[in-house]
């Protein structure tokens, strides 16, 4: 990547989470379980639309572990089989 582009996104990364990282908008690890991990992005999900970001392209990006509970969950589109699915 080139070091202007991410310097960019690091800054822009730095100012969403000086205006919205707090409180409600994070959502840490220990708190999702396979029962609520849809929930929870679905709410995320919601918060984007709700601050206009177009759907085109949105990506969420995760820890392992946070994968590991998707995949578990088994709700990556497409994949029937937890194991099948291939979070990254």
């Amino acid at each position: 990547m080139d070091t202007a582009v991410e310097s960019s996104i690091i800054s822009m990364l730095d100012a969403w989470f000086d205006s919205y990282g707090s409180g409600s908008n994070i959502i840490s690890e220990a708190s999702l379980t396979v029962a609520n991990v849809a929930e929870k992005i679905m709410a995320l999900r919601t918060k984007l639309s709700e601050h206009e970001v177009p759907m085109e392209n949105r990506i969420l990006v995760v820890s392992p572990a946070v994968s590991a509970i998707i995949a578990q969950a088994g709700i990556v589109a497409g994949t029937e089989v937890a194991a099948d699915s291939a979070v990254e």
